[in-house]
């Protein structure tokens, strides 16, 4: 799950809240006709009846003192409902600014915070300020002071709060900040709604840390530990299957040995194309273009998902190119369909680009699907991001003169899209 799927997600959980907001309107009318009185006996000098009918219309959010001396004159306490209200309303309008990273909304939450004396609230938007500053020493700190509070938090708002420092500290390539950060929102008891979100974004954190290899045996111990004791037998088979999948990189016989625990007779629909392709890719780099490689990519390719397809093509492509085995017209006609009609195409192929570490996968994937895209969309950056990658891989493998070609063909490439725009 990557980082802008998980704002997505949270955004859409924040918009369907905002509906339980305007409810005083609601009660405010039911009261007034309870006790047989018009609008106007209720608002007189306390405010004017039109604004009063905009508030019991939910059309404008009402000022405190007003709710606190209607619902007197109702003989109802409203002051604590509305203060509740407002304080989730809060808590959601905080979590937005921290989901996009904005500073400036995010000061000024600081000061609406403050006259709700909540134990966490002002500490934090402190603590999204250091995050989004890049303050690691501050955020810290601000962890540590309010462990206690966090812990003993039964709202899932503090939970979510934090996870999105984790995003931001993550996004900003602080890995022991964003660790650390995750590790304090796993010990909120009863997460209710970002209880979700918070085990998949420990499955993806592994993840990242084993591709990245940041040390991350022990993190990636407390995420197995953290699916398994939540029984996700699907998500530990894919934290499993993630890690076989980098270990390859590494030492393919442990990798093997790994994989062979994993075999089963039924795949779980969930990971089905992940363990077939994790399965291919270890018999080609163990043994080739066997007919049991081609066997589980064939098995992706009469999947209905399309999950881990796009790793699939890449990598028949890269078997036809060192082998003969397979149509390579057929395959780019693959890539070019999947370029037309996969709405999140330029998000998959940045994340590739980023995450591929092995350089033949990588140059396949380039010159295949990058280049061609860049040119069918007129996208300049991701060209630009593809030819710099191709000339990186021929300086690394020594190959200067295809070095130089490739930074020829950048060129000759941009003049033509720049001409067209």
């Amino acid at each position: 799950m990557d980082t802008k799927k998980l704002r997505r997600n949270l955004k859409k959980k924040i918009q369907e809240r905002r509906a339980d907001y305007p409810f005083f309107g609601e009660m405010l009318r039911r009261a007034r006709e309870e006790k047989g009185m018009t609008q106007e006996e209720v608002s007189r000098g306390i405010l004017c009846d039109t604004y009063y009918s905009k508030i019991e219309n939910n059309k404008i959010e009402p000022k405190p003192y007003y709710i606190a001396e209607v619902g007197e004159r109702l003989g109802l306490d409203f002051t604590k409902l509305f203060n509740r209200s407002r304080q989730q309303k809060l808590f959601d309008d905080i979590t937005c600014a921290v989901l996009y990273s904005n500073r400036e909304r995010l000061c000024t939450h600081r000061e609406a915070v403050r006259p709700f004396n909540h134990p966490l609230l002002n500490d934090l938007v402190d603590l999204a300020l250091a995050v989004v500053d890049g303050k690691t020493e501050m955020s810290t700190s601000i962890i540590e002071r309010n462990e206690a509070h966090i812990t003993a938090m039964p709202e899932d708002v503090g939970a979510v709060i934090i996870i999105l420092a984790a995003v931001n500290a993550y996004d900003r390539h602080q890995y022991d900040l964003t660790i650390e950060l995750l590790n304090t929102s796993a010990m909120i008891p009863e997460l209710s709604g970002a209880h979700r979100t918070l085990e998949h974004y420990y499955l993806f954190l592994a993840k990242q840390q084993l591709g990245l290899k940041l040390s991350s045996l022990p993190n990636y111990v407390e995420a197995s530990n953290l699916l398994a004791r939540h029984h996700h037998p699907d998500k530990l088979l894919e934290l499993r299957l993630q890690k076989v999948y980098y270990m390859m990189q590494e030492n393919i016989h442990d990798a093997q040995m790994q994989l062979e625990q994993l075999m089963m007779a039924e795949v779980p629909e969930a990971i089905y194309n992940m363990y077939h392709y994790v399965h291919a890719r270890l018999l080609f780099m163990h043994t080739g273009a066997s007919e049991m490689t081609m066997a589980h990519l064939d098995a992706i390719e009469m999947s209905r998902g399309r999950d881990w397809y796009f790793k699939s093509l890449v990598l028949r492509c890269q078997i036809a190119k060192e082998t003969g085995i397979g149509d390579m017209k057929t395959l780019h006609e693959a890539f070019a369909s999947m370029r037309r009609h996969d709405p999140a195409i330029l998000e998959k192929v940045h994340f590739t680009i980023e995450t591929t570490d092995d350089i033949q996968t990588l140059k396949t994937y380039l010159t295949d699907v990058a280049v061609p895209l860049a040119s069918e969309r007129q996208d300049t950056e991701l060209m630009r991001i593809a030819f710099d990658k191709l000339v990186d891989i021929a300086t690394a493998t020594n190959r200067y003169k295809e070095g130089l070609a490739y930074k020829r063909k950048y060129e000759k490439m941009l003049k033509r899209l720049q001409s067209a725009t």
